[in-house]
């Protein structure tokens, strides 16, 4: 006997929602709605996180939204969904307003920080909410002026909402954003690898037998990250390919093929992999300070 897939696990259906909202449901990754609505609390922090408080206001071009109103953005998206998204499911889904979000984004100057605290709160009481829906809730429908949803759609329309954003954010904010170089890191842009393998003591550290140091080769596919942690050792980390974020002690570095950065020890320091490639890495733990 086949088992019946909870409606939360089924995509929407030609139908459901606005033939408009279609884009941003294609971006989405197949699986339980309710667990990747979760999930991208975690992607958003991650990627937003360490630039709180340092470049709240900065954006890719000019008549952009900053870093701090795309979030404020995606929080008070998020907000008028979850309202049509509760009336729907309560049997209260009649004709609801639109709304204008670049009238919302112009009204006030968001808190980068505080904006991102507002969506994941919101994205929590999301999530508890869908959690607790009967199965049949999932099928009724609402309406905004003359555009007909399902519960289900307006659930992954949340998603998609987030997934497209979150590719905006990686393909047009980060990669210009100016790196901000502490004490604790030096960044190198297209290092030559004979340069690199010609070091003193590269030789050693590629057979293991220059005492302390070591050398560790990294590979995360794209999407996998490597938590923020602090090691001793002054360590080099060069990319030999694809692109990723090096967070180090709350700050956000992005790096791609050639590019190598000195963190000094003691330092936080975490990769998230980047683009259609795997990130791959070559980590040289006790680094000498007079080397590159």
């Amino acid at each position: 006997m086949t088992e019946t897939l909870h409606p939360a696990c089924q995509a929407p259906q030609p139908g459901e929602g606005p033939a408009a909202w279609q884009g941003y449901l294609s971006q989405c990754p197949l699986g339980d709605v309710r667990r990747i609505l979760d999930g991208q609390r975690s992607e958003w922090r991650l990627a937003l996180g360490g630039l709180a408080g340092i470049h709240d206001h900065w954006t890719y071009a000019p008549g952009k939204w900053s870093l701090a109103r795309l979030m404020g953005h995606m929080a008070d998206s998020e907000l008028v969904l979850l309202e049509r998204l509760l009336r729907a499911a309560r049997g209260d889904g009649g004709p609801q307003p639109a709304y204008d979000e670049d009238a919302f984004a112009a009204l006030w100057e968001p808190d980068l920080a505080a904006e991102l605290g507002r969506w994941s709160l919101q994205r929590r009481l999301v999530v508890d909410l869908l959690d607790r829906l009967p199965v049949e809730a999932w099928e009724r429908r609402g309406q905004v002026e003359d555009r007909a949803y399902s519960v289900r759609q307006l659930a992954w329309m949340m998603a998609g909402h987030a997934c497209h954003h979150l590719a905006v954010l990686k393909e047009r904010y980060l990669p210009q954003l100016p790196v901000q170089e502490g004490t604790g890191l030096r960044v190198l842009r297209g290092v030559d690898a004979q340069r690199v393998l010609n070091e003193p003591g590269i030789l050693g550290f590629r057979l293991g037998v220059d005492g302390p140091r070591r050398l560790i080769r990294v590979s995360l596919e794209t999407g996998a990250a490597l938590p923020p942690h602090a090691v001793p050792d002054r360590a080099l980390f060069w990319v030999l390919g694809g692109k990723g974020e090096l967070h180090v002690d709350g700050g956000l570095h992005l790096l791609e093929a050639g590019d190598a950065a000195l963190v000094e020890g003691g330092a936080q320091r975490g990769w998230r992999s980047l683009g259609r490639e795997a990130l791959e890495l070559v980590v040289v733990r006790g680094w000498p300070e007079d080397a590159l």
